[in-house]
Formats: C-alpha cells, sequence, structure tokens
C-alpha cells in the first residue's frame, strides 16, 4: 500500500471511531429494582452458579465418553443439589464452607473414573475433560473464599494487591478459554490476533501504584461483565476492561465490539433476567442477570451506573463509585 494510501485509510478509520462515538447512546440508568429475595440471592450467587454450570457439564461429557450415564451420578446429583440450594435466599454461609470442602469428593470421583476405564486414560477429550474439572474445582474453591470473606464483611472495603488482582483476572480469562475447548482463544496483544482470538485489553490503576481499595463483590462485577462482553462478540473481536482509582472514585468500565443493545431496550436489560431482544438466539448457560447484579451491586455502594451502546456496533458499561470517609482518611 502506498504512503497516500496508508493516509486515507487512517483518516477513513478515524472518522469511523468518530462516527461510531456519535451513535453510541449512552445512558445513565437510573430505573428501580423490583427484586424479590430469591432473585437477589440468585445473582449474589451468580459467580458460583455459572461455575456450577461448567462444572456440570464436564461431568455429564465424561459419561457421554464412557457411554455410562450413571458412573458420575453422585457428583452430577451434587451439583444440581448446589445450584438449587444457592438460588434461593434461604442459603447459609456454612453451606458455602460444605461446597468449599465437597469439591474433593468430586476430585475423588473423577480419579475413580479413571481407574474403573483405563482405556480413557489416554482418551484426549477425557484428558481435557478432566483437566477442566480441576481448574473448575479450583475456581470453584476460590469463589467460595470470596464468598464467605463478603459474607464476614459484607459493605467494607478491602486492600487489593494490583499484581495478584490483575493475575486473577487473567486466570479467569484463562478459564474461559479452555472451556470454549479450542472455539476460540484470548490474546492480549492484537499484532498478534488470529481470526480465533478475542484482543483483551484489561489494565488496572491505583493511585497508590500497588494497592487497590475496592468491595470484594466488584471482582464479581468485573468478571461477569467480562464474560457478558465476550459471550455477545463475535469471535475475532475486541474487549476492552480496566479499573481505576483517582483518589476519590473506583470506576469499572468494560467496552466490547459486540452486538449491542437496541436504543428502546438500554434501560430495561438491567432488570432481573432480561436480554436484549437481539441476543435472544444466543445459548448462554447464565441466568440471564449479570448486569442486574452490576447495577445492584453500584447502587448499594451509592455508585452511578451507564451504559453507552448502539445495536451492531457494541456496548460499554461504566460504573463509579465514591470512596467511603474512612477509606479516603
Amino acid at each position: 500500500m502506498t504512503l497516500l494510501g496508508k493516509t486515507l485509510l487512517i483518516a477513513y478509520s478515524n472518522s469511523i471511531g468518530l462516527l461510531t462515538e456519535h451513535v453510541m447512546n449512552e445512558i445513565e440508568i437510573v430505573v428501580p429494582l423490583e427484586l424479590t429475595d430469591d432473585q437477589v440471592a440468585a445473582f449474589e450467587m451468580h459467580s458460583i452458579l455459572n461455575v456450577l454450570h461448567v462444572l456440570v457439564m464436564e461431568l455429564d461429557y465424561l459419561g457421554i465418553l464412557a457411554n455410562n450415564d450413571d458412573i458420575l451420578k453422585a457428583s452430577v446429583k451434587r451439583v444440581h443439589q448446589w445450584a438449587d440450594t444457592l438460588r434461593y435466599q434461604y442459603f447459609k454461609l456454612d453451606q458455602i464452607v460444605s461446597l468449599k470442602m465437597e469439591c474433593g469428593a468430586i476430585a475423588s470421583e473423577v480419579q475413580s473414573y479413571f481407574n474403573q476405564l483405563p482405556n480413557l486414560l489416554n482418551h484426549p477429550k477425557a484428558i481435557e475433560s478432566s483437566d477442566n474439572i480441576v481448574t473448575v474445582l479450583e475456581i470453584l474453591s476460590i469463589r467460595a473464599d470470596e464468598i464467605i470473606a463478603r459474607g464476614q464483611s459484607e459493605r467494607d472495603w478491602l486492600p487489593h494487591d494490583v499484581v495478584e488482582l490483575k493475575q486473577k483476572f487473567t486466570q479467569v480469562f484463562s478459564a474461559i478459554e479452555k472451556n470454549s475447548k479450542g472455539r476460540f482463544h484470548f490474546t492480549y496483544n492484537i499484532a498478534a490476533q488470529d481470526v480465533k482470538d478475542y484482543y483483551i485489553d484489561f489494565k488496572i490503576e491505583s493511585e497508590n501504584n500497588t494497592i487497590i481499595y475496592m468491595p470484594p463483590v466488584f471482582q464479581d462485577v468485573m468478571r461477569d461483565l467480562i464474560a457478558n462482553a465476550r459471550k455477545y462478540t463475535q469471535v475475532g473481536g475486541r474487549i476492552s476492561g480496566g479499573i481505576k482509582d483517582n483518589g476519590k472514585n473506583l470506576s469499572l468500565v468494560v467496552e466490547d465490539n459486540g452486538r449491542g443493545i437496541p436504543e428502546n431496550e438500554i434501560e430495561k436489560v438491567v432488570q432481573f433476567g432480561m436480554r436484549a431482544s437481539n441476543v435472544l438466539d444466543k445459548r448462554t448457560l447464565g441466568g440471564g442477570f449479570g448486569l442486574t447484579k452490576a447495577y445492584f451491586m453500584t447502587k448499594k455502594f451509592d455508585g452511578r451506573f451507564w451504559i453507552r451502546s448502539s445495536e451492531g456496533i457494541g456496548t460499554c458499561i461504566t460504573i463509579v463509585i465514591p470512596y467511603p470517609n474512612h477509606v479516603l482518611e
């Protein structure tokens, strides 16, 4: 391409970027949420319920490979019982502790599965599924620890090491990629992006540089928003996320160039179980309340919540919550 051609291409790209900003409809969401206690419990357990969905799929898949639906029946039943309990408001923190402890029982049953079926020890799909179960159980244990900590200090702002927090989100991306079973990959270098890659741009910045204060539940919120962005963005797309502490407020932003939301539905998608009409064809394992949870938690911490979106262009979710006085001091 000639220099003139490159210049024209850059100018055209810049004009498209300006046009995109112009047509993206940004709305501050202020609508009230009418939620039952069971609905609040369901989205507070959202991060664990999503992991349980993945776990039961992998257990079912091992049953299919064994041509025996009953071989992991006890573990499948246990996961369904956990999910049923956590969907309702009567669950107790000691049940989360029990869930964490029983992860070992599932690992043992998977090991027994291979002891009974040594012919599958070298089966690539069985090995992949088994490895994924190990990863899922590790994530489940981490999520359980987070919820236990949250239950003990629900409204506290806790210090998070910036490097460790970045590593946790990298683990989330890795788990999502692994669960895709090769359908897509993540890359963090746009120059290395292939047709089966999502380009991820994720940053955390703090006035303190090494420590950032935030309510622990906002790790869940950020994970859910990133998972939603991936879900509704075509492979080959872009997902950007960031957490910023400016000394007065904590800001969380997730942006994608996916399907977007029809303009007349932007305010509605925060309601429990609501999905935009242009994504109803998209199979999803979630409960349809990731945005509900993000909005609910934002308001719980006296924050503000914006959605900028246009159908076919993408979506940007922005959350800003003020630091409480005791953290600023």
